[in-house]
């Protein structure tokens, strides 16, 4: 599976759509080098879940986003934990209700643990 860096990566560009490489080094500083950051954005490219656009600004750009069905996925998730407030039990139930009818889609091992990672992420947020 994926490791702790690789889910912050894809956690980044999917809070920051459209970020650019030297952006996501900016907000992952102290985490990873610029060169572990390129090695891993490629991997995830290679592995289809993220996708890297070049920018029609600046050649030498490449903006990153997320997978589409990915992204739907994780918006799906993250609207569930949203729609009961603060209620940290509702919150849960509504993370797992909202996986549960999401993952019967989702074939691609990578994307299923994402998306359990994305719930523990909103979870340790939510959590006093």
């Amino acid at each position: 599976m994926l490791n702790d860096v690789e889910f912050e990566i894809l956690y980044t560009v999917l809070i920051n759509p459209s970020i650019n490489v030297n952006g996501l080094y900016r907000r992952l500083k102290g985490k990873i080098s610029k060169a572990k950051l390129i090695k891993l954005t490629r991997k995830l490219v290679k592995a289809g879940l993220l996708r890297a656009v070049p920018d029609e600004r600046h050649k030498q750009r490449i903006l990153l986003f997320v997978d589409d069905k990915l992204r739907k996925a994780a918006e799906s998730i993250l609207s569930a934990a949203l729609s009961r407030g603060g209620d940290v039990l509702g919150t849960a139930e509504n993370l797992i209700q909202g996986y549960l009818e999401i993952v019967g889609e989702l074939y691609d091992p990578f994307e299923q643990w994402f998306l359990k990672r994305l719930i523990l992420k909103i979870l340790e947020d939510v959590l006093p």
